[in-house]
């Protein structure tokens, strides 16, 4: 298990500085098609995280992800809480390794983090697209509001009676724009 993850942090940190290309191993026809669907996660009372299995396809709206759990609290998982029992999961995740630990709540506060268990997402059927800029940015600024934004007040009257009618501002049958005239029951 130690050396599994020795692997997937050794490809993340090599991939990071790479391409958007992802490996044919995790993405593309030649990934994983024999991998499940929807995996299972059990956190077991006895502190214990399993995986149904290491692997699994992700599907058009994510990597599903059946959360069972056996403690008489809630658990957290990948920043997400877990009700005892069983939960149903659908999270957005890359292709790759996902690290995944259950930790229940009354254990947050001793900072001792449980095992994790590492799940890789496979997408034999590319349906994951990046969502980088494949070229260096430059000359991209960020405006930045400066001070407070004011509120004008109510609208004109003419405005406001073109809103609620649903006439375009400037648009009434009056010779003068925005004056309503007589012959539409106004004065």
């Amino acid at each position: 298990m130690k050396g599994l993850l020795v692997v997937v942090a050794a490809a993340c940190m090599c991939g990071g500085c790479a391409d958007s290309s992802r490996s044919a191993r995790t993405s593309g026809p030649s990934a994983d098609t024999t991998a499940p669907l929807q995996v299972e996660l059990r956190c077991g009372a006895d502190g214990s995280t399993f995986l149904s299995s290491d692997t699994v396809q992700a599907q058009a709206d994510g990597v599903h992800i059946d959360v069972v759990n056996e403690y008489d609290e809630p658990v957290s998982v990948e920043g997400f809480d877990a009700e005892p029992g069983r939960t149903t999961w659908v999270m957005t995740r890359p292709p790759g390794g996902i690290e995944l630990v259950c930790w229940p709540f009354s254990l947050h506060s001793s900072g001792e983090e449980p095992p994790r268990s590492v799940l890789t997402v496979v997408d034999p059927q590319g349906l994951y697209v990046e969502a980088t800029v494949p070229c260096e940015p430059s000359g991209i600024t960020v405006t930045e509001w400066q001070g407070k934004l004011v509120d004008p007040g109510p609208p004109r009257l003419d405005v406001a009676r073109d809103l609620i009618d649903g006439t375009p501002v400037g648009r009434r049958s009056s010779g003068t724009a925005g004056i309503p005239s007589s012959q539409d029951g106004r004065s």
